[in-house]
């Protein structure tokens, strides 16, 4: 069953499973998105790690473009169902605004990619 997360801010405080990770926007789930997820899902199962997907709300583009951005393909929702049914164990879902945005690198790599194993 694939689990949502929706605050990176909490992370810290899961205890999540050691994890393979991709991040992007996989706005619309198409062929080459499904291709790299299939090989996070092969690597997790080869190593047995749990498979997690990171993309961000709102798109960054549409943080940085707001209404001149493109249109989407998919809502968050929508893309959340279709990464559960790809079978993916967990989808982080970051709030992408001027908090997120202002993060440095390692702040990154401590608050949100480390707690991920």
């Amino acid at each position: 069953m694939t689990q949502l997360i929706r605050h990176w801010q909490t992370l810290t405080n899961l205890s999540l499973p050691p994890s393979v990770v991709t991040i992007g926007n996989f706005d619309g789930v198409h062929a080459g998105h499904q291709v790299i997820l299939q090989r996070v899902l092969d690597i997790s199962r080869q190593k047995n790690l749990a498979s997690v997907v990171m993309y961000f709300e709102p798109q960054p583009q549409e943080f940085f473009q707001g209404k001149n951005a493109p249109a989407r393909l998919m809502d968050w929702r929508d893309k959340f169902e279709a990464l559960r049914d790809l079978g993916i164990d967990y989808v982080l879902v970051i709030r992408f605004d001027a908090a997120f945005r202002g993060l440095t690198a390692q702040k990154f790599i401590e608050q949100v990619l480390q707690p991920l194993n």
